[in-house]
C-alpha cells in the first residue's frame, strides 16, 4: 500500500494534472513491480548501516543511466503540453536499493550500489534525482558475467524504512530532502511541478505526490527491467528508461495525499516501468 503527505509546490494542496491515459487497468501478472521477496533471491539486510563493508571488491562497475520517459518522449523539466494543458514536473526524485542480477544456472547476485570512486554508497541506496545529471547515474559493482536478468527496488530496505533519520547520513538524513514531517518511514518517491492557471496567484498552479509504504516495514517495490540483462565488464554505460506516465497520471484533481497513494499503488501494478534503450 502506497502512503503520501506533505506539501506541494508553492504551498498548494490539490491541483490538476492532464491525464496520461496510462492510469490503473487490472493488476499485472508479472511480478515486475512485487512487494514480495522470491525464494531464491538474496534477503534485505537485517541493518541499514551508514558505511556497509564491501562485498564485490575489485569486480567491474557497470553504469546505468536513468532515463525519464513522459508520454514516448524523454523527460524535460521545462514547460511541455500534454493534452492540450501546459504542464512542468522539475521534481522526480526516488530511492534505488537491492538490485539482484540473474544469470543461467547460478545463484542470484546482490549488486553493489558504489559511487564514482567505486566506494559503496552509504546504506546501500541511491536517490535519482532527475534534475541533478550525478545523480542520475546508477552504478553497480558485481562479479563478471553475463547476467539475462536485473531487478531493482524502488524504495527502502525494512531497515533503511523504519530508521532514525537523525542517525543517518546523506541521502537518509534531512539533507536528502526525503523525510516525512512525522516518524513514519520516509519519502520514496517524489514528484513535484506546476500546471499554468491564470486564475492561480503567479500564474500557475502547484502539483504533488509522495509516496511512501505502509507500515514502513513493507518491503520496497521490485521492477524486472525489460529488454535482457546486463554483462559486466561493460564496454560502454548502458541507459535504462523510465516511464513516468503512472507516476504524474496519479496526480489529476486529488489532493496530494490521495495523489501519493495513488501513485504507490499504480506503481504496484506496474510492469513496464524500466526499459532497456536498444543499443544504437
Amino acid at each position: 500500500m502506497g502512503g503520501a503527505a506533505g506539501g506541494t509546490a508553492d504551498g498548494a494542496t490539490d491541483s490538476a494534472v492532464a491525464e496520461t491515459g496510462s492510469g490503473g487497468g487490472p493488476a499485472a501478472t508479472s511480478d515486475a513491480a512485487s512487494a514480495s521477496q522470491p525464494p531464491d533471491e538474496p534477503a534485505f539486510p537485517a541493518r541499514c548501516d551508514s558505511a556497509p563493508a564491501p562485498r564485490h571488491e575489485g569486480a567491474p562497475i557497470a553504469e546505468v543511466r536513468i532515463s525519464p520517459q513522459l508520454l514516448g518522449r524523454p523527460w524535460t523539466p521545462d514547460w511541455t503540453s500534454i493534452a492540450g494543458r501546459r504542464l512542468r514536473f522539475p521534481i522526480v526524485r526516488f530511492f534505488v536499493t537491492h538490485a539482484v542480477l540473474r544469470r543461467r544456472g547460478a545463484e542470484p547476485v546482490l549488486a553493489e550500489i558504489v559511487d564514482g570512486a567505486g566506494k559503496v554508497a552509504p546504506h546501500g541506496v541511491h536517490l535519482f534525482d532527475a534534475e541533478d545529471p550525478l545523480a542520475t547515474t546508477l552504478r553497480l559493482r558485481a562479479p563478471a558475467a553475463v547476467y539475462e536478468e536485473i531487478a531493482l527496488r524502488i524504495g527502502l530496505s525494512p531497515a533503511c524504512n523504519t530508521g532514525d533519520p537523525s542517525r543517518a547520513v546523506h541521502p537518509l538524513n534531512a539533507d536528502g530532502g526525503m523525510t516525512w514531517t512525522w516518524v513514519l518511514g520516509y519519502v520514496l518517491v517524489k514528484v513535484e511541478g506546476f500546471e499554468e492557471d491564470k486564475a492561480a496567484p503567479g500564474g500557475r498552479r502547484g502539483l504533488a505526490a509522495h509516496g511512501g509504504r505502509y507500515p514502513p516495514s513493507t518491503p520496497p517495490l521490485r521492477f524486472v527491467a525489460r529488454g535482457g540483462g546486463l554483462t559486466l565488464p561493460a564496454t560502454a554505460p548502458r541507459t535504462l528508461l523510465m516511464r513516468l506516465d503512472d507516476l504524474v497520471s496519479s496526480i489529476d484533481g486529488k489532493p496530494d495525499v490521495v495523489a501519493g497513494f495513488e501513485m504507490m499503488e499504480r506503481l504496484e501494478r506496474a510492469d513496464d516501468l524500466f526499459t532497456w534503450q536498444a543499443a544504437r
